[in-house]
């Protein structure tokens, strides 16, 4: 690291400072910053108190380009302007039909407002431009977006610019993956370790929907009318026909109740592919438990 640390220093002369504190002679000065680790790299930008965690590539344009950024933020933070300033719109992949990209970009200024205060389903890629892992990925990673369009969504965020979201989630690698259900806290985060291939993510992704999906609403079927406005706009319509009270007491219509139940639940599990049911019927038999 010292000879690109070297040029950076040269190159950034004037515009920026570059330190470096030996921590074996001096343990006190890096004691507040959480230093675990040879060599860390930290960025005190706007907030000296709360410096951000360089993850990028150690080379002295991976440095520049994340100084530069930073630069952005502070003239920012100067003229009073909300949000970072980041550069948008440098995730280019497939595109939905309206032309818009199928991975949504995020950002520090957006990530909260997108993932954590959403009521969707999420699957967020922390990658690095440079990252060899992480281009190998990128076509599965869009065509999982794809396949999940209106299911899950996926992002993606660079986490060599948007650090401070980054450090958040304690990134250290590249490509991460981690999934947010609806309505996440930075602790609910889960880390995703399966396969890279779109077929291992849409697999992993669909079981999360099922997870997530109420079983449908059981409706007591009083008359023909209460039948079809529950079920002519379904693909599917479970149908239990029960025997009457006075031929089966209470126990056995429990046990009859429990099949419906077990039918409703395994629906919610596999029916995440479906827009709507499909019909079916179940018919009373003496067989049923």
């Amino acid at each position: 690291l010292a000879p690109e640390y070297m040029k950076l220093a040269n190159a950034v002369q004037g515009f920026f400072k570059v330190g470096a504190v030996d921590m074996t002679q001096h343990q006190s000065v890096g004691a507040p910053y959480d230093i675990k680790g040879f060599p860390t790299i930290k960025i005190f930008g706007t907030n000296k108190k709360k410096p951000t965690l360089y993850t990028g590539a150690r080379t002295a344009q991976g440095m520049i380009d994340i100084l530069i950024n930073e630069m952005r933020k502070t003239l920012y933070s100067k003229l009073g302007v909300s949000g970072s300033g980041e550069s948008g719109g440098s995730y280019e992949g497939k595109k939905t039909g309206d032309g818009k990209n199928v991975v949504i970009e995020l950002t520090d200024s957006n990530f909260d407002q997108k993932v954590l205060h959403s009521k969707d389903l999420w699957l967020v890629e922390f990658y690095a431009p440079w990252c060899g892992h992480c281009k190998a990925l990128k076509p599965h990673w869009d065509q999982a977006a794809s396949e999940l369009h209106g299911k899950v969504k996926l992002g993606a965020l660079d986490a060599t610019v948007h650090q401070s979201t980054a450090s958040r989630f304690g990134i250290q690698g590249f490509p991460t993956i981690k999934y947010f259900a609806p309505g996440s806290s930075d602790s609910d985060a889960e880390d995703y370790n399966g396969g890279r291939t779109s077929a291992d993510i849409v697999e992993y992704a669909l079981a999360k929907v099922a997870e997530n999906m109420p079983a449908p609403e059981v409706i007591e079927a009083l008359s023909q009318d209460v039948v079809d406005d529950a079920c002519k706009e379904k693909q599917l319509c479970i149908v239990a026909v029960l025997p009457h009270i006075l031929d089966c007491q209470s126990k056995c219509r429990n046990d009859y109740l429990k099949v419906r139940l077990l039918w409703s639940l395994t629906i919610a599990n596999y029916a995440y592919g479906l827009s709507k049911f499909a019909i079916c019927r179940l018919q009373y038999s003496s067989h049923l438990p």
